[in-house]
């Protein structure tokens, strides 16, 4: 990890560059953001770019700093896109709409469409992804960054037309301003934002006309992205996470984490006194005293405070005045945070392998009535969503109107364990189903002889 300074309106600004991903950094960013305004400054924007609230997409890389500092939201993240991304995709007639339309004269699905769609969800780009390896990054962009974008490729050679479906990461793209209702937008793809002075002239930059406008086709090729996000009232450009509400707590866990650690190596508890004293020429003493500041330190501004006077005493005493947050209160702070997390996702500890109240609750009722509850909620919507305003896109350009990939899922939990098999199954197909030949005559024998023995009489007093 290197660092560099960039000039900015407010001066200068510390910047951490991870690859080609830049971010500022910043101790606490805020959920309450303000979209840029169309007012005056709209002619100032470099390229007509309107930035994701901050300085180009300095916000959204913030958002993902923060993100991943908490091992909570992380975990609500993957397990909501594991379920959203469910058990595959499948192929279903008609169209994807809560409006359903039949008719007799409606043509069924045929064996050549579905050898198409077969081919389009095997063969989504170039690069050999299936359309479920797009979705689940389209699906994590948008739970981390509340937007999300896929390009539509299409390709025509000796008059074949195919559109290839591509991913772009919600890092790196930007909209245009858009001044009225004929105004064109556009989505501006750049791999590192924090080296653009001007758009305009950067070559590095790729431009693309938002769905349902097409670019020119330039040597047989023309393109679209598909911009989705998470409506928020106020949001015209960008969406924002539904997880945004607990940012705060999201930055919590990590500074949790980071007291802990400061007691862990050293016992620096925040507010400590350090007296001693020394006759010492003064250079010794302030370097004593940096030696003891090095040593006894925290991460985040703690201040430990020594006092060395001219004096012919000889030892050094050292007073705990406060702690600003007692260990216990940490604890607390840290199951707040953890509930603040799941209720801003809508979702569940059991789902989320989280433990709550000392264990896990993975109880095979608790999850299937918590993954019934989210199924219902949270994770369908979601799959509606980008099967009902993305795939039916992809597929429509591909030439596929008359059927749509559908998303299905399996409860997380069997039944199995619930079931007594000796009311089910009988003894020797229990036997073959455990891997023994049936049993003998003898065997049988036996078998009933012991059933009847450990039965419970019937005549003991009292019993009726």
């Amino acid at each position: 990890m290197s660092e560099s300074t960039k000039d900015t309106s407010k001066g200068k600004s510390r910047v951490l560059n991870y690859g080609s991903i830049s971010v500022s950094e910043q101790k606490q960013i805020s959920p309450l953001v303000k979209e840029f305004s169309t007012g005056d400054n709209a002619n100032t924007l470099p390229g007509n770019i309107v930035p994701f609230f901050t300085n180009f997409n300095d916000y959204a890389i913030q958002l993902l700093y923060a993100a991943s500092s908490s091992s909570t939201h992380l975990s609500c993240i993957r397990s909501k896109v594991f379920f959203g991304k469910g058990d595959g995709f499948v192929i279903k007639e008609g169209k994807p709409s809560k409006l359903k339309v039949e008719t007799k004269s409606e043509a069924k699905l045929q064996e050549t469409d579905i050898e198409k769609m077969t081919t389009l969800y095997e063969e989504a780009n170039a690069d050999g992804e299936s359309l479920a390896d797009i979705y689940e990054k389209l699906l994590i962009d948008n739970e981390f960054i509340g937007n999300y974008y896929l390009l539509l490729k299409e390709v025509t050679v000796n008059d074949k037309v195919r559109t290839y479906a591509i991913h772009l990461s919600a890092l790196n793209c930007l909209v245009t301003l858009k001044k009225n209702l004929t105004d064109k937008q556009f989505v501006c793809y750049h791999p590192d934002w924090s080296q653009v002075t001007n758009p305009d002239a950067d070559k590095t930059m790729k431009k693309y006309p938002v769905y349902p406008e097409w670019s020119s086709k330039d040597g047989g090729i023309r393109y679209t992205v598909i911009h989705g996000m998470t409506y928020m009232p106020g949001k015209t450009f960008y969406g924002l996470p539904e997880s945004i509400a607990s940012l705060i707590y999201q930055q919590m866990e990590q500074r949790v984490g980071e007291f802990n650690i400061d007691e862990f190596d050293n016992g620096f508890s925040g507010n400590t006194l350090i007296q001693g004293v020394s006759n010492d020429e003064p250079e010794k003493v302030a370097g004593f005293r940096r030696s003891i500041e090095k040593t006894f330190k925290g991460r985040k501004k703690k201040r430990i405070f020594i006092n060395i006077p001219s004096d012919e005493s000889g030892l050094l005493k050292v007073d705990e005045i406060s702690k600003v947050v007692k260990e216990g209160k940490f604890l607390e702070l840290d199951k707040l945070g953890t509930q603040k997390i799941l209720t801003a996702h809508r979702w569940y500890t059991s789902l989320a392998g989280i433990e709550q109240g000392g264990k896990l609750n993975t109880s095979s009722e608790a999850i299937i009535n918590d993954f019934q509850i989210a199924y219902n909620t949270v994770i369908r919507p979601i799959q509606n969503h980008f099967v009902e305003k993305v795939f039916s896109k992809y597929l429509k350009a591909n030439g596929v109107e008359k059927s749509y990939f559908d998303i299905t899922n399996s409860v997380p939990v069997s039944f199995m364990g619930k079931i007594d098999v000796n009311s089910i199954l009988t003894d020797d197909e229990l036997r073959i189903e455990l891997g023994f030949a049936a049993a003998t005559a003898e065997q049988k024998a036996e078998l009933q002889a012991k059933k009847k023995s450990s039965a419970i009489p019937n005549n003991i007093p009292g019993s009726n």
